[in-house]
């Protein structure tokens, strides 16, 4: 649960730094990894935080195709 909350927190801090509703989940990861969240558990607090409402994802799209996501104004 801490992970996801600290995803969700990057993921806030990334929304405010671009324009638009969509974001590069590459970005958010990179972030992630930059906290020292590694991949698996990276992986698990993006799932945790779509099943909870926090992020909808897009997957297959963006860079990298690793897709997008938007905070879903929880």
């Amino acid at each position: 649960m801490n992970k996801m909350q600290e995803v969700v927190g990057l993921a806030k801090d990334l929304a405010t730094e671009r324009e638009g509703n969509q974001y590069p989940v590459a970005n958010l990861a990179l972030r992630a990894f930059d906290r020292g969240i590694n991949e698996y558990d990276f992986d698990e607090a993006l799932k945790a935080a779509v099943s909870e409402g926090w992020l909808t994802l897009t997957p297959d799209v963006g860079p990298k195709k690793l897709g997008v996501f938007k905070l879903s104004g929880r």
